[in-house]
């Protein structure tokens, strides 16, 4: 890896940098989305199980749990 000629490693770099960043900002986005769809989803599915007004208050919780960032 270390060995390759300085114009490959132009070339790969002007190739990659593009495509890795796209792909980057594809996983953010995807994940986004499909936390979106799940507090979405369990949202429902409390709503059907309980018609009361302490689902709004889990639902809120909910989305704080997902939306708190994660720690490693």
């Amino acid at each position: 890896m270390i060995k390759f000629h300085r114009e490959k490693m132009i070339w790969v770099r002007i190739i990659n940098w593009p495509i890795c960043v796209f792909v980057h900002y594809i996983v953010h986005l995807s994940n986004i989305i499909f936390n979106v769809i799940l507090i979405f989803f369990k949202c429902l599915i409390f709503r059907y199980q309980q018609m009361r007004n302490s689902v709004d208050e889990r639902c809120i919780l909910l989305i704080r749990e997902i939306i708190k960032p994660r720690t490693a």
